[in-house]
């Protein structure tokens, strides 16, 4: 094994397409000690009045994005309770975690520090699938999208939202740091600056930051972060970790063996589960 554990999967409490029961299995059979699951935990009121959330409701996505703290802390409370009934019988260690998307707002700040309280997961991880700017809320679709003036102002909101989530202390873990890379955008190096500004505060915040194998495609052959900002990650010495963000138990520690190569080239700093947790 590459490394043992693996904490950023999806089943089908979110967006995955195998139950945890499987997912555990194949984990298992793969020579994994422990995994955790870390369903995505998105929730902003406003998302009511966006033309997005209309759509994702229609979609197979319907359980990853809500309007309501209360039903979705209910949920997550069942679907913690049978993960808790499963550990008991599972093969292997589980974990139960959260993907969450911070939002602006004390009111939203207050209802998400009041659903940790009653669902106290092992751990969270923070990421930024959505942007908010001038009032309104987008994707990464959206940049991909959007007019070259405006796509910038997006992932400039972008950098600056993921620098806020690495100092709210409301996660212990950063996510797929250069995520707008997926869409094709932010390759460029004028973003280099906010970049390192986003490396430099993850670093004093001594937060770990995985390296997603999820961004393995046939025409791209590294995954998140890019090369430009594995050198300032490996430069400041923040600690890494080998991630799949699985979706389907087929994805689980997939490309683990290329990412440990691409982390040795550039002497990233990889930590084990205890540094992480």
């Amino acid at each position: 094994m590459i490394q043992d554990f693996t904490i950023h999967t999806h089943t089908t409490i979110s967006d995955g397409y195998h139950s945890p029961c499987e997912m555990a299995y194949y984990a298992s059979q793969q020579g994994f000690n422990t995994i955790g699951f870390s369903d995505h935990f998105i929730v902003n009121p406003k998302f009511e009045n966006t033309e997005i959330y209309k759509a994702l409701k229609k979609s197979r996505h319907a359980k990853i994005y809500t309007a309501d703290f209360n039903q979705t802390t209910v949920y997550f409370k069942e679907q913690f309770n049978k993960l808790e009934q499963i550990a008991e019988i599972a093969p292997i260690k589980i974990l139960r975690g959260l993907e969450i998307d911070v939002f602006q707002g004390d009111e939203w700040a207050k209802n998400f520090e009041q659903s940790m309280k009653i669902l106290k997961p092992d751990y969270i991880i923070g990421s930024a699938h959505f942007i908010e700017y001038d009032g309104g809320i987008y994707n990464m679709y959206d940049i991909q999208h959007a007019k070259p003036d405006f796509a910038d102002k997006l992932l400039t909101a972008y950098w600056k939202n993921i620098q806020r989530i690495a100092k709210s202390g409301l996660c212990n873990i950063i996510a797929h740091l250069d995520l707008p890379r997926r869409r094709h955008s932010g390759y460029e190096e004028k973003w280099a600056d906010l970049e390192h500004e986003t490396v430099d505060i993850i670093a004093q915040q001594k937060l770990p930051l995985e390296i997603n194998t999820g961004l393995y495609q046939s025409d791209q052959y590294y995954p998140h972060p890019s090369p430009r900002i594995m050198e300032m990650c490996a430069k400041k010495q923040v600690p890494m970790f080998l991630s799949d963000d699985a979706h389907h138990a087929a994805q689980l520690g997939d490309k683990f063996k290329e990412a440990q190569q691409y982390a040795k080239m550039f002497g990233a700093n990889l930590v084990g589960l205890d540094k992480i947790l």
